[in-house]
C-alpha cells in the first residue's frame, strides 16, 4: 500500500510522500518552522527553488476496517530532493528524486482473520509485518528511489500561480494554486486543486 498527498512543485506537481518532514524541518539542510496558517500574498517567483517541507506535519491517516472499534492507521516517511527553476521568460523545469516507506498499523479488531501478523505481508511491495493479532500488527512497506521531471510554462496573477505542462514526467497535471513569497521561502497551497489535507496544507521551497 502506498498512499500519497501533495508536495506541490509550483502549484501542481504532487510529490510529497505523505509524511513529509515535520513542523520544524531541516530537510535539505534548511531549517524552517511552519506558520500556523497559510495566507496567499504573491511575490516575485523567478529563480531556482528547492523543496524544504510540507506544512502542517503529517500525523498519519486513520480509517475504519469494517469492524466496530477497529482502525487502520497509515503513516509515511519520505525523502525528497526537488528543485524547481522558474524562468523570467515564463518557463519552468522541475526535477525530483524521492524514496520512502509506509507504515500501516492494524488494531486487534482488524486482525481477527489472521493467526500471525506475517500473514499480512505483501510480497509484491516487499512489506514486512510484525506484532501479534492479539495486540495489533504493524507493517512497513518500502518504495524504491525514483526520479521524475517536468517542464512547461507558468504565469502569475495576483496571489495565484498557474502552471501548464509541456512535458509530463508522471508527476501531476497543471493547474492554479495560491502562493506566497516570504523572504527566501516560497509557499504554495495545494488545496486549490483538491490536493493536500486541510485548508492550511502547503509546500515550502527555499530560494537557491
Amino acid at each position: 500500500m502506498w498512499m500519497k498527498r501533495s508536495s506541490l512543485s509550483i502549484a501542481l506537481l504532487s510529490l510529497c510522500l505523505a509524511a513529509c518532514p515535520g513542523n520544524n524541518s531541516t530537510n535539505n539542510n534548511v531549517n524552517y518552522t511552519c506558520p500556523a496558517t497559510f495566507t496567499a500574498c504573491g511575490g516575485a517567483v523567478v529563480g531556482t527553488w528547492k523543496y524544504v517541507t510540507n506544512c502542517p506535519a503529517d500525523t498519519g491517516t486513520t480509517i475504519g476496517c469494517g469492524v466496530d472499534g477497529g482502525t487502520i492507521t497509515v503513516g509515511q516517511a519520505g525523502n525528497i530532493s526537488e528543485t524547481i527553476t522558474l524562468g523570467a521568460d515564463g518557463t519552468f523545469q522541475t526535477s525530483v528524486m524521492e524514496s520512502g516507506s509506509s507504515t500501516v498499523v492494524y488494531s486487534p479488531a482488524c486482525t481477527s482473520f489472521v493467526t500471525d501478523c506475517t500473514q499480512l505481508n505483501n510480497g509484491n511491495d516487499a512489506g514486512t509485518c510484525s506484532g501479534t493479532p492479539a495486540t495489533g500488527c504493524s507493517c512497513v512497506t518500502y518504495i524504491a528511489p525514483m526520479t521524475l521531471a517536468e517542464s512547461g510554462t507558468y504565469s502569475v496573477s495576483g496571489t495565484s500561480i498557474s502552471v501548464t505542462l509541456s512535458s509530463d514526467g508522471g508527476i501531476k497535471s497543471g493547474g492554479v494554486s495560491p502562493y506566497c513569497v516570504q523572504g527566501n521561502f516560497l509557499l504554495v497551497n495545494g488545496n486549490a486543486m483538491g490536493m493536500g489535507t486541510g485548508p492550511a496544507s502547503f509546500s515550502v521551497f527555499a530560494r537557491q
